[in-house]
């Protein structure tokens, strides 16, 4: 699609463990990056995402982009030491939006995931998508 609207395009897939290190470095100008927290609080994921990037504060390890905004650093800043649910949550809607407004990432699609065993067997899908065998278990 990128060809199509006029930008030459090399499509190259690897292994997480395979791109971390050059993603990292800055050595690709466009990727497709998947990620979901293990928990239900978006903090985490988007400290590590969108936080500008600052290896002193652990901040935006996931940035590949290196976007940064002020506005939303001190939002995330606030949320992750907002102790009251609700608030939190708040604070994190609205780092979002200013994401959005930003088009700090361009959402491409939104994964959805299904599971399905057999008798005896039952799993109950994680809240991260990820699908350990060890999560699968005899019904009772």
């Amino acid at each position: 699609m990128w060809s199509r609207a006029g930008m030459p395009t090399t499509v190259r897939t690897m292994p997480f463990v395979a791109m971390a290190r050059p993603v990292a470095r800055q050595e690709y100008a466009l990727g497709i990056y998947t990620c979901c927290g293990s928990t239900s609080d978006a903090g985490g994921s988007l400290f590590a995402m969108l936080a500008s990037y600052s290896s002193e504060r652990r901040s935006g390890a996931s940035n590949y982009g290196r976007y940064s905004n002020p506005a939303l650093d001190a939002l995330l800043d606030r949320s992750l030491t907002t102790y009251d649910q609700a608030a939190r949550t708040v604070l994190q809607q609205q780092a979002s939006r200013v994401a959005v407004e930003d088009l700090a990432v361009i959402p491409l699609y939104f994964q959805l995931n299904a599971w399905a065993t057999r008798k005896p067997l039952v799993f109950t899908p994680r809240i991260d998508g990820r699908t350990p065998a060890y999560a699968a278990r005899r019904a009772p």
